[in-house]
């Protein structure tokens, strides 16, 4: 047995040796096969190398759980055999495994192994491998709402990659920035002028590394940063460049992300089937569960909003469940308040009223703002669609939710209009054109109907002016309401 076992080593060495004098420029193409080969042989370090390879292999063609368990070998072996490789290149795998843990959507995960190893990065004083483990360590912490932990330690390695003169380390630096300021830092006048500033830098680096990574996600983050703040013109821009990258690097993720983006846009102008539709080509473009949670929030909402409320109720219970579970918070923003509103129009009025006010409160304790604005908007939508008879109850929804009705319909006006005031102040406060058309649209209704004509001439116009500068379908309804308010006056 031992002889047979040491003539099969040495047959595996020599095909692996055959292999890279025969394919030493194409390595990359071989490298399963070569894992497999050296795997068998006494040789760790040529099978760690190989193995990392075809790792990375796996990830770029979106095989994630094959590239997850190669790169999870790899440092397995590096453990078991110490000397076969030195740290550098331990660094270099944690980095590009830590992608594999994003796609994977295992933030909790990637926190814990990169935490485990930081210290030896850390002894190495080498500046560019040391920004990026604390580039993934910080988002990790961005992700989960730790927005006060990561700052300090996205610093720390931007401060690092720019010592280090690497664009690609200053590239994923910036983009993580983007995130940072865009939801955890309360200041929207510094939040905007740094998410700005950081997404020139992103953008800039990574067309300097010609890094499709850098370029889209740095532009995603722009998207995200757009949609939570109703910026609805400049949202679609950045998905219009979402789909440029997409064609430019042959990237369906980029592809991908775009259309959730404008499904997600298309959502909140109430455009339903436009919205599906943008889901289900997310949904068939995805490459990760990160792309695939997000379409399905997508899918959900439109759902919901649309009518359809048990199919979307369900679909947005699920994937609030799977956020919860995966410390991945930030897509946890599109699915709150519709939740709300969803478990509102399933005949649960109370519980998804308080879903809302419950759900403020969360995001309001982990420093973001945008979440009072929609919060409120939904609000006043419901108690609005009280007031003016536009909600239809069975029997028994009406019997379930009686108490509830008893108490709001009288107030139902006063509490619309107090929610929708909020909006406006807020909107106003924090760039967010969007909410504050559709608020002031619907406070115009309301004077409109109490024949305060002058006053909602007022809203209509400062509606239609914030709706136009956002390039909303809104637009149009205004147009509609100040052409009947002059004929009633005239």
């Amino acid at each position: 047995n031992s002889l047979l076992r040491e003539r099969r080593e040495n047959l595996h060495q020599l095909f692996g040796e055959t292999m890279e004098m025969l394919y030493a420029d194409r390595l990359n193409e071989w490298a399963n096969t070569l894992a497999y080969h050296w795997g068998n042989t006494q040789n760790t370090c040529k099978t760690v190398q190989y193995m990392v390879m075809a790792g990375e292999k796996s990830h770029w063609v979106c095989a994630l759980e094959e590239a997850h368990q190669r790169f999870s070998k790899a440092v397995e072996l590096i453990e078991t055999t110490p000397g076969c490789v030195d740290d550098h290149f331990l660094a270099d795998v944690l980095i590009k495994w830590a992608r594999v843990f994003v796609y994977r959507v295992d933030f909790k995960g990637l926190k814990n192994l990169l935490e485990r190893y930081l210290p030896r990065i850390e002894a190495l004083d080498d500046k560019r491998r040391l920004s990026l483990m604390l580039s993934w360590i910080a988002q990790t912490h961005v992700y989960a709402g730790r927005g006060g932990i990561a700052k300090p330690i996205l610093e720390r390695a931007h401060a690092l990659a720019e010592e280090a003169g690497d664009p690609k380390c200053i590239g994923i630096a910036a983009r993580e920035l983007i995130w940072l300021y865009s939801y955890w830092i309360p200041d929207s006048g510094q939040s905007d002028a740094m998410v700005e500033r950081y997404y020139r830098q992103a953008l800039e680096c990574g067309e300097a590394a010609n890094d499709i990574l850098i370029l889209m996600e740095a532009t995603l983050a722009m998207g995200v940063h757009s949609f939570n703040r109703s910026r609805c013109a400049a949202g679609r821009l950045y998905c219009s460049k979402l789909m440029e990258y997409g064609r430019r690097f042959r990237d369906n993720r980029s592809l991908s992300h775009a259309q959730w983006g404008l499904g997600f846009l298309n959502a909140f102008e109430e455009q339903y089937e436009e919205a599906l539709e943008n889901a289900e080509q997310a949904l068939h473009l995805s490459q990760g569960a990160n792309t695939e949670l997000c379409a399905l929030v997508v899918k959900g909402n439109a759902l919901a909003l649309s009518g359809k409320v048990v199919q979307g109720l369900e679909i947005l219970r699920r994937i609030r469940n799977a956020i919860l579970r995966s410390e991945f918070i930030l897509p946890r923003i599109m699915v709150d308040m519709p939740l709300g509103i969803a478990m509102v129009k399933a005949g649960r009025m109370s519980d998804g009223v308080k879903h809302i006010h419950d759900s403020m409160a969360h995001w309001a304790a982990l420093g973001d703002y945008t979440q009072q604005v929609w919060g409120n908007a939904y609000l006043g939508d419901i108690y609005f669609q009280l007031a003016r008879g536009g909600v239809t109850l069975s029997p028994h929804v009406f019997l379930r939710n009686l108490c509830f009705l008893v108490r709001t319909l009288p107030v139902a006006r006063r509490k619309a209009r107090h929610h929708f005031e909020q909006v406006v102040r807020e909107a106003r406060a924090y760039n967010m054109p969007g909410y504050l058309a559709k608020a002031l649209y619907c406070l115009g209704l309301l004077s409109r109907e109490k024949k305060r004509y002058e006053e909602a001439r007022s809203y209509f116009q400062e509606a239609l002016q914030a709706a136009e500068t956002s390039e909303m379908h809104i637009a149009e309804k205004i147009k509609q309401e100040l052409d009947s308010l002059e004929k009633v006056q005239g």
